[in-house]
């Protein structure tokens, strides 16, 4: 957001997320707004200058949005109690077509020029590689839970279902036995192989019941995501590298409370209504995880002049240091030259 106003020098920049409904674009982060009605925005597909970028898959730009004929006036009433005018919205491609809208919009009439646009178009691109990563790493694991459940079925099938059969059997041979031993040993054989199927079957219901290799965390961390994003009305960007993997609990216990840590800072000295990025990066002997936020201008400027951010001893940030230290990791709390603030935090896996 931040970039955005800053690449086209705008008064304002807002990002709405295309929903689960197709064609329905929900306003998810602003910046330099203070309308409610705007930030709450839902964006249809075809209305307004969004609904038409979501609908052409291209940028538009207008040099005054409240006076603009070639557009319908649903969000008119927002627009112009925000005072915005000139606006420019880009779109941002996903896997399925236009998955966000970007808008930069300024009090003035007036759009910025083909090189401003075509600046915004590039950190669209930016922005599209991620939702392309992150869609391709949910359908690699939609695909490798398919293939397992694909195997516990057909190990069902050449076990239970093979064992199910046979009692079947011996319990038709043992109403038509006459001889009390073969009965007996009919008995007993039904008895073996239900046994047999019992612990067969416990055994690929504790297979279905583990979580793969990563996913117990990578559970815990979104939960933890949703539950802040609940609290807050803030939403967080998660982005991933490397393939994630099983942790011990001590580490994972600390990973997820160094993200509680850096979201409850986030909150704190952020702008409101931008976005948070969490990053979780996996590589052979380490996990990197991080939380970043665009810093308010207060904060932006007591941090500048130390880009690393003092931690005292004894506060929150302190103690989770401390248990980073201790596993030999290690924790940072810094703020970029753009006033982006981020927790990192460092440790061997």
């Amino acid at each position: 957001m931040h970039t955005a106003r800053a690449i086209a020098g705008a008064d304002s920049a807002l990002v709405a997320i295309r929903t689960a409904d197709e064609g329905i674009y929900q306003m998810t982060a602003v910046d330099g707004v203070t309308d409610a009605g705007l930030k709450a925005l839902t964006i249809r597909r075809g209305l307004g200058l969004g609904g038409r970028v979501a609908a052409d898959g291209r940028p538009c730009a207008l040099d005054d949005y409240v006076g603009d004929p070639s557009i319908t006036a649903d969000y008119l009433p927002a627009v112009e109690r925000e005072g915005l005018r000139g606006t420019v919205c880009v779109p941002v491609a996903g896997p399925c077509g236009t998955a966000a809208l970007l808008y930069v919009a300024n009090h003035q009439r007036g759009t910025p020029g083909d090189r401003t646009i075509d600046e915004l178009l590039r950190l669209s691109d930016f922005a599209a590689v991620g939702l392309h990563h992150a869609a391709s790493r949910a359908r690699e694991r939609e695909l490798a839970t398919l293939r397992e459940r694909q195997r516990i079925a057909a190990a069902l099938h050449d076990s239970v279902a093979q064992s199910l059969f046979a009692i079947g059997v011996a319990a038709q041979q043992s109403r038509e036995a006459t001889d009390p031993a073969m009965l007996q040993d009919q008995i007993e054989t039904i008895e073996a192989t239900a046994a047999r199927a019992r612990e067969e079957l416990r055994e690929a219901l504790a297979r279905l019941n583990a979580a793969p290799d990563g996913l117990a965390f990578e559970a815990r961390l979104e939960a933890e995501l949703h539950l802040f994003e609940r609290r807050t009305g803030r939403h967080v960007w998660v982005t991933r590298h490397g393939e994630p993997r099983t942790f011990d609990a001590g580490l994972e216990n600390l990973l997820v409370d160094s993200c509680r840590e850096g979201l409850t800072n986030a909150a704190k000295h952020g702008i409101g209504g931008s976005v948070i990025l969490a990053h979780v990066s996996y590589h052979a002997d380490s996990v990197l995880l991080s939380v970043q936020s665009e810093m308010r201008s207060g904060e932006r400027l007591v941090l500048a002049k130390r880009p690393e951010l003092a931690i005292a001893a004894g506060s929150g940030l302190g103690l989770l240091r401390d248990r980073v230290r201790q596993l030999g990791g290690e924790l940072s709390m810094t703020v970029d030259e753009d006033g982006t603030g981020a927790l990192r935090v460092k440790l061997s896996a």
